[in-house]
């Protein structure tokens, strides 16, 4: 039997395997008025200047793991505060 992934939410993490190794991943829970899914954020570093990113979404949990299995990730979940390098606060 293949090992499910286990996959974090709001927590960032590094791609050990797979498509785009070495890159870093957020799992984002997105709740809007009209659905829900997971936002899936992916940069190619966590350097603050690098623009070098992709986004992508799916509708579910199993949507999800079949979005990692696909891809076939291995992931090294990080301290929490790599957050920031994912999700910014609203300029006041």
């Amino acid at each position: 039997m293949i090992k499910k992934e286990k996959i974090k939410i709001n927590q960032p993490g590094k791609i050990l395997s797979g498509e785009h190794r070495d890159w870093y991943i957020y799992i984002q829970h997105d709740i809007n008025e009209s659905d829900s899914g997971y936002l899936i954020l992916m940069v190619s570093s966590l350097d603050e200047n690098c623009s070098e990113g992709y986004d992508g979404w799916v509708a579910n949990l199993e949507e999800l793991r079949l979005y990692f299995e696909g891809r076939k990730w291995s992931i090294e979940w990080l301290d929490k505060k790599y957050t920031s390098r994912f999700i910014r606060e609203p300029d006041e």
